[in-house]
């Protein structure tokens, strides 16, 4: 498959996977857009050139201009294509160094002499290999921009909540005004992006934490063991994902996670990473939650963007607990879906899902995270599911794991 400075490609049943390195994003093209992607990648060519050579290629009852001019008016707006003596050609070069994390942040100095803290706290946890991190959460005399992201991040953490160390990782969660910085052993960030915040400090905490299994991926997602299946859920929120993970780990389930999944290479194949922060449910899953975990009702409300939260603690599973077959399943709520609904998906669609859902192959994606994201997804069943009834999905869910081979 062709490659240039700019852009990585490579197939993806009939769609074409685009790594944009200058902004670090990864786009899915229908096949349509693969098409012309790939028609440009050939040669510049006139707006009527491509036109015709489109036709050649595809039958279809539509003008194809009416197909064309949409998907390059996006590609110029995006700086894919420029269009130079009436010529439309793809973007072939960088313009200096790739953005890391798609430009959502700036890498810094390390170390990087950070503002004092009016405010500091340390907290303490642990994964289930041998490596401790010491939190240092901290927030300057600037106005706090961000007042819920600490006790959020204490919330969700909870769950890996251990005694001090002197054998740690040491990282740190600053909060300057509108400024969020990031340390880790190996780099420093800022970012103004409280989401992308957050979620850098799990990714660092995984990556510090697992460097001998390799993470290659982190996916917001849930993870749970049955038998010898992980259950890997992707989702963004609002879809079900949690209320689903904290009913499967009350029936029998070995919990792995609830917010980020890493995923790393081991002996026998990928290997499901646990990262076991604490559920977050939303005041929906309380009362249908609370018959498995009274102690719901004496959490506390954890107030985030325009949401709100309770976070419960689940017990993780022993070292001995590991899984070597995956199966992917996108789970979605859908009250008016009478029983559960399991339907396989092509691995495009599969892919489009997990990169809409949330997807970290490193701080500059790189084609060796790719590649191994890529037969990842080529070796594992991916599925949609839908559900109105837990047990009903508990019942599905066990069934399909039990069918993985």
């Amino acid at each position: 498959m062709p490659d240039s400075n700019y852009f990585w490609i490579t197939d993806l049943d009939d769609h074409l996977l685009v790594l944009d390195k200058g902004k670090a994003e990864l786009h899915v093209l229908n096949p349509a857009a693969s098409i012309l992607f790939l028609l440009l990648e050939d040669g510049d060519k006139t707006f009527n050139e491509l036109v015709e050579a489109y036709s050649t290629l595809v039958e279809t009852n539509s003008n194809p201009s009416d197909i064309i001019l949409p998907t390059l008016s996006a590609w110029q707006n995006d700086q894919w294509v420029v269009e130079k003596n009436q010529h439309l050609s793809l973007r072939k070069e960088l313009d200096g160094m790739p953005k890391p994390f798609g430009g959502r942040a700036k890498l810094l100095p390390h170390p990087e002499n950070l503002s004092p803290a009016k405010q500091s706290e340390v907290f303490w946890m642990q994964l289930q290999s041998d490596t401790k991190c010491r939190i240092r959460f901290a927030v300057t005399e600037k106005n706090n921009a961000y007042p819920d992201a600490i006790p959020r991040l204490k919330a969700i953490l909870s769950g890996l909540k251990s005694s001090p160390s002197e054998l740690s990782v040491d990282l740190t969660f600053l909060i300057d005004g509108e400024d969020i910085y990031i340390q880790t052993p190996n780099y420093s960030l800022v970012t103004t992006d409280e989401s992308f915040g957050l979620s850098s400090l799990a990714t660092g905490i995984l990556h510090h934490s697992y460097q001998e299994r390799n993470p290659f991926a982190t996916l917001h997602a849930a993870a749970l063991i049955h038998k010898n299946c992980n259950l890997i859920m992707p989702g963004r929120s609002g879809r079900g994902k949690s209320t689903l993970a904290g009913y499967l780990a009350a029936h029998d389930w070995h919990y792995l996670g609830d917010d980020v999944v890493a995923l790393g290479s081991g002996d026998k194949g990928v290997e499901v990473l646990p990262f076991c922060t604490a559920v977050g449910l939303k005041p929906g899953s309380w009362e249908l939650l609370k018959p498995w975990y009274p102690q719901l009702d004496s959490l506390p409300v954890i107030p985030y963007a325009d949401r709100k939260a309770r976070f419960i603690e689940i017990e993780p599973p022993s070292r001995q607990q590991r899984a070597f077959k995956n199966v992917v399943v996108l789970p979605k709520y859908n009250a008016q879906c009478e029983g559960t609904h399991l339907q396989r998906l092509s691995k495009s669609d599969a892919m489009i899902a997990i990169i809409h859902s949330g997807l970290t192959v490193g701080l500059t994606p790189n084609a060796s995270n790719l590649i191994q994201i890529l037969n990842f997804i080529q070796a594992t069943e991916c599925y949609a599911f839908e559900y109105s009834d837990l047990s009903a999905a508990n019942r599905s869910l066990k069934e399909l794991c039990d069918a993985i081979q």
